[in-house]
Formats: C-alpha cells, structure tokens, sequence
C-alpha cells in the first residue's frame, strides 16, 4: 500500500479476481497513481491466459459498461458500494448480528 509500482508474477484466469487484487493495492484516501506491471512470458501457458483474460473483461465491459470508480464491479453485481459492504460487515461484527 503506497507503492507507485505493483508488478505481479502470478497471473489468475478469473478477471474479477484481478481487479480485487488491483483494488487492494490502492488506498481509499490515496491521491498517487498506482502504476501495475503483470509478468507474462512470450510462449508460457500465461500468454494464453492472458489473452483470455482480456476477452473475459471486453465481454464484461459489454454487459455491464465500463467500470468507473463510482460504478466499479462490485457495485454493478451488488448493487452496493464496496463501502456499503465494509460498513454492514463491520456493524455485524460490532453488533454480533449473524
């Protein structure tokens, strides 16, 4: 967290589970540009997934538009701010509600 540079050498076939990864390396409060770099070798089976990945994300774009910060995944499956979801998962905790 902080970081101006994230690089990342494990690459995930499931794109929402890189944008979680991507939103985790930024701050809520931070103003900086997070610049990240993903590792994929010419000729490696990440090639493949690389290219598939991207065709997972054009065909999410296409269903649900482009995500920006105020319409991001998690709010346009959810229908709830990842905000939203902290805060109701803290009062649960807080309140012992189950």
């Amino acid at each position: 967290v902080g970081a101006d540079l994230m690089i990342v050498g494990d690459l995930i076939p499931e794109p929402w589970k890189l944008l979680q990864l991507e939103k985790r390396a930024h701050r809520f409060d931070s103003t900086k540009s997070l610049l990240i770099r993903y590792l994929i070798a010419t000729g490696t089976i990440d090639e493949g997934i690389a290219e598939t990945v991207v065709e997972k994300l054009a065909a999410l774009e296409e269903t649900m538009g482009v995500q920006t910060d105020s319409t991001d995944l998690t709010t346009a499956m959810t229908g709830r701010t990842t905000a939203q979801i902290v805060d109701e998962l803290f009062a649960r905790l807080v309140g012992g509600a189950a």
